[in-house]
């Protein structure tokens, strides 16, 4: 399993390198770049140009792993369940 973004200008399906499994992810207002939470942890993503930048280091439990981004791109909130399945909010830095 992997990551692409297609592009409807130019009808292409790029494939995205650096997660082997992903399991949630938002985009950015800016619509370029993507927050992607992966078994590792959460990284922000610049589609095309395979930049992959961790945010946080994260593990958990499969099914509760997530990721969420606030309308004005200032906080994201995630999910750790290796313990108690707490939800945390951070501060995304652009």
């Amino acid at each position: 399993m992997g990551l692409g973004v297609f592009t409807l200008a130019s009808r292409q399906c790029v494939k995205q390198s650096g997660a082997a499994f992903w399991l949630a992810m938002a985009w950015l207002n800016d619509g370029r770049r993507l927050i992607v939470r992966d078994d590792r942890g959460i990284w922000i993503v610049h589609p095309g140009t395979q930049d992959w930048r961790p945010l946080v280091s994260v593990g958990g439990f499969l099914g509760g792993r997530s990721v969420g981004v606030t309308r004005d791109d200032k906080w994201i909130t995630y999910t750790e369940t290796g313990t108690e399945g707490d939800i945390w909010i951070a501060t995304l830095k652009k």
